[in-house]
């Protein structure tokens, strides 16, 4: 039985715990300040602000039926 160690993929592109601990990261909320918002509605915003989220956006459109 071989006592080599298994190299996998993922170990070069996920850091380890320690790594992380390292890169001092930023980890908390920016809520967004966008004054001229082209996609979104000023209410979306503010709900995603309020709740970290923005629910009931169509990836497509709806298609008018053409019975």
């Amino acid at each position: 039985m071989s006592t080599e160690r298994v190299s996998y993929k993922t170990d070069k592109i996920m850091p380890t715990p320690a790594q992380l601990a390292e890169m001092g990261r930023e980890l908390q909320f920016y809520p967004s300040i966008s004054k001229n918002p082209n996609v979104l509605t000023t209410h979306q915003i503010s709900d995603f602000n309020r709740v970290g989220y923005i629910s009931g956006l169509w990836g497509n459109p709806p298609r008018p039926t053409t019975d």
